[in-house]
């Protein structure tokens, strides 16, 4: 088993990232410390992905927070975006690694208020330093000891987790524990289907539950389709990244409503690429509020729309386009498919 935790610190000039110091934890222990002066090269490397990570902090009318990685086999990976100081110059992330395991742990929920802790520490010395020059060695040892009683923790909570495995009743209960406080709770989600181009190609599709309905303001649909031409750029931009492919984005909603997911599933048609944007949030109808977690299910309903709709080659064009009556065509398959797989 090896679990990598990395912090990046991050100075914002003109909203702009300048990577200052990356402190990286294997297993509890104090891997490496790189600055602009101590593993230059190290910082080098790390700039694309954080000036990727900090596009994404910085994307419009999306709180986004955490990005969860689509891996391959019992690998977890997932950045946390810590915006709260962004006025003040600074982002924070966090990156969490887990592989050469049996069975990752990515329950443990944690990660979010470690970060928090770090980086809050972090500023606040910094500005109580004023004119003082800051002393990484002093900040790295505290950063070392409280990581390996985060480590302890971290690792006592996978051993339950993975003693929970063979006893039906807990694993049911880790499957479910975080929505306990949920019921009742309804299902929103928001579909559309965009071509390789950012152009949609559906209407927005939003549901309760599993009952659908269409925004009738020409506005608001306007606005709908503008953030998923948005969203598939940014899926465009990451996938460029080269070995990333995102499973969901988390999104920190307005007005302290919760949270939400966004979800992608990538299709081909006719050697144009075609792409599922999928908005996801469970609503807590006694603590009015978008609880921090999802069905799990999404996955599952996006590969079988995209499977569906990637058998009607003669719905698409040559240049991606639907013409008005497969356009209604592709949208009674969402329809159908959510009212399936909600059930």
């Amino acid at each position: 088993m090896t679990l990598d935790w990395t912090f990046s610190f991050i100075e914002l000039v003109d909203n702009r990232p300048k990577l200052q110091m990356v402190s990286s934890f294997r297993n509890g222990k104090a891997q490496l410390l790189a600055t602009r002066n101590n593993f230059p090269e190290v910082i080098h490397q790390m700039e694309s992905v954080i000036t990727l990570l900090t596009y994404i902090a910085y994307f419009p009318n999306k709180d986004f927070t955490k990005i969860k990685l689509d891996t391959s086999g019992n690998h977890y990976a997932v950045h946390f975006l810590d915006k709260r100081y962004i006025d003040q110059g600074f982002l924070g992330i966090i990156s969490v690694s887990e592989y050469d395991t049996p069975l990752t742990y990515d329950f443990w929920g944690i990660e979010e208020m470690m970060a928090e802790f770090v980086f809050d520490y972090y500023m606040d010395l910094k500005q109580s330093l004023e004119n003082e020059s800051f002393n990484i060695s002093e900040f790295q040892s505290w950063l070392s000891t409280e990581i390996k009683e985060f480590f302890v923790e971290w690792y006592d909570a996978k051993k339950e987790f993975r003693n929970a495995q063979s006893d039906p009743e807990k694993q049911a209960y880790f499957k479910s524990n975080k929505h306990k406080k949920a019921k009742p709770f309804e299902q929103w989600w928001d579909l559309q289907l965009i071509n390789e181009y950012g152009a949609p190609l559906t209407d927005m599709i939003s549901f309760i539950d599993d009952s659908s309905f269409f925004v009738a303001e020409e506005a608001e649909q306007t606005n709908q389709s503008l953030e998923s031409m948005s969203l598939s750029a940014l899926k465009i931009l990451i996938d460029q990244q080269g070995g990333w492919n995102i499973k969901y984005l988390k999104n920190r909603l307005n007005n302290e409503m919760g949270y939400s997911y966004t979800f992608f599933c990538k299709f081909t048609v006719r050697d144009i690429r075609y792409l599922l944007i999928m908005n996801s949030a469970i609503y807590d109808l006694q603590a009015e509020t978008c609880l921090q977690a999802f069905r799990g299910n999404e996955f599952e309903l996006l590969d079988l729309i995209a499977s569906k709709i990637e058998h009607h080659t003669m719905f698409f064009t040559e240049n991606g386009q639907l013409n008005v009556e497969n356009k209604e065509l592709i949208q009674q398959i969402i329809l159908n498919y959510v009212g399936k797989v909600y059930k």
